[in-house]
C-alpha cells in the first residue's frame, strides 16, 4: 500500500523541468525524498535559508541535477510510517526495514527491487548497522501524531500476520 516502507509504498517517479537550468532529457537515478522539495524551492528562487530552517531534513537537488557534484545527496535516507510502527534506512543500495512486531528485514535493492530475498540473516552486520542507524536518527524525532495504517498493524506485505488478533 502506498505509504508503507516497503518500495511500492515509498518509491515513486519524480519529475523536474527547469529549461533554462536544467539539461533536457537527463536521468539522475540516485534516491531523493520529498523532504528535498523546500530547500530545492528555496535555492531556485534564490532564497536563503532563516535561521529557523537551518536544520532542515533535505538538501538542495539543483546541483545534483544539473550535474555538478560527483557525490549523492544523502549518504542514507530514512522512514517512519504508522505511527513509529514501521522503519525503514536505505543506504546505497542496501535497505533495512521493520513493521509492527515482524522480524527486520534486509533488501539489496540493486539486484532484488521487489524485495522478495530477505538477506538480513546473511548479512547481519548490515542489517545491525543500519538497524542502528534507525534507532538514533528516531531519537531525535519528536513522537509521531498519528498513524496511517486502517488496518492497525495486521496487514503484512504478504497477508495477514500469523500472531494477528483482531
Amino acid at each position: 500500500q502506498k505509504g508503507d516502507v516497503f518500495e511500492g509504498g515509498i518509491r515513486v517517479p519524480f519529475l523536474v523541468s527547469w529549461p533554462a537550468r536544467i539539461p533536457a532529457g537527463r536521468t539522475y537515478s540516485e534516491p531523493v525524498i520529498s523532504l528535498d522539495i523546500l530547500p530545492t524551492a528555496l535555492a531556485a528562487a534564490g532564497a536563503t535559508r532563516a535561521a529557523k530552517l537551518a536544520a532542515l531534513d533535505g538538501v538542495d537537488l539543483l546541483p545534483f541535477l544539473t550535474g555538478k557534484p560527483a557525490a549523492v545527496p544523502h549518504a542514507r535516507l530514512f522512514w517512519r510510517m504508522d505511527g513509529g510502527e514501521a522503519f525503514a534506512v536505505r543506504e546505497g543500495n542496501w535497505k533495512w526495514l521493520r513493521t509492527y512486531q515482524n522480524a527486520p528485514q534486509l533488501y539489496d535493492l540493486a539486484n532484488d527491487i521487489g524485495e522478495s530475498r530477505d538477506l538480513a540473516s546473511v548479512r547481519p552486520e548490515i542489517a545491525a548497522r543500519l538497524a542502528a542507524a534507525a534507532a538514533e536518527w528516531n531519537r531525535g524525532l519528536i513522537a509521531p501524531a498519528f498513524g496511517n495504517n486502517p488496518f492497525g498493524g495486521l496487514i503484512n506485505r504478504t497477508g495477514l500476520e500469523k500472531n494477528a488478533t483482531p
